[in-house]
């Protein structure tokens, strides 16, 4: 009765349309994104992480990237980097479900440095499909509980590709060091 034409729900944050989602940032229901500009946002995702893979792999050929490996690695046991950021990720986590599963806001002082945080979020469908797009809950939990599964999958084949790439070109057969790089 109160809420807004479209609008319905608690706190008015449900569409009434079911093209359409709630976006926070925008204060109001907003038609869902279109397959092409989904599957577009994945493939520049993919493109990023390739890209970003084959630098490491190239750095780590460069002759000065073993004093560069040895010196960060002194200098994260002297400073213990691992530990602490841990912590602020486990406050991360707490501090941004206690809104949804106990109904408390944090003031927004409090929270707004968190906000750096949400680029790390592994939640990459609401990036590029918001939740509410997907379908029904069932279909968005069994989207959620799969996707790492076939993330590990693709990193797991690109893992024994480059294996058996190396093995080519190091014109060995199939044997028991390569199947130890692949386990590895």
């Amino acid at each position: 009765p109160h809420c807004t034409a479209g609008h319905t729900g608690p706190l008015c944050e449900v569409c009434v349309a079911d093209s359409h989602y709630f976006s926070s940032a925008e204060g109001h229901c907003v038609a869902c994104p279109s397959t092409v500009r989904s599957v577009g946002l994945f493939l520049v995702f993919v493109t990023i992480i390739v890209v970003l893979a084959a630098a490491y792999v190239a750095h780590r050929h460069l002759p000065f990237s073993h004093r560069l490996r040895k010196r960060a690695a002194r200098i994260e046991s002297a400073v213990g980097l691992q530990p602490k950021f841990k912590i602020v990720v486990s406050f991360y986590q707490v501090s941004s479900i206690l809104g949804l599963v106990y109904g408390v806001r944090l003031d927004e002082h409090f929270t707004r440095w968190l906000d750096v945080l949400k680029l790390f979020s592994l939640d990459l469908f609401d990036v590029a499909i918001p939740g509410r797009c997907i379908g029904a809950m069932s279909t968005r939990l069994l989207v959620a509980g799969l996707w790492p599964y076939g993330s590990v999958a693709f990193v797991s084949l690109a893992i024994v590709t480059q294996a058996a790439i190396l093995n080519v070109k190091q014109r060995q057969a199939f044997d028991g060091n390569l199947f130890g790089r692949v386990l590895y």
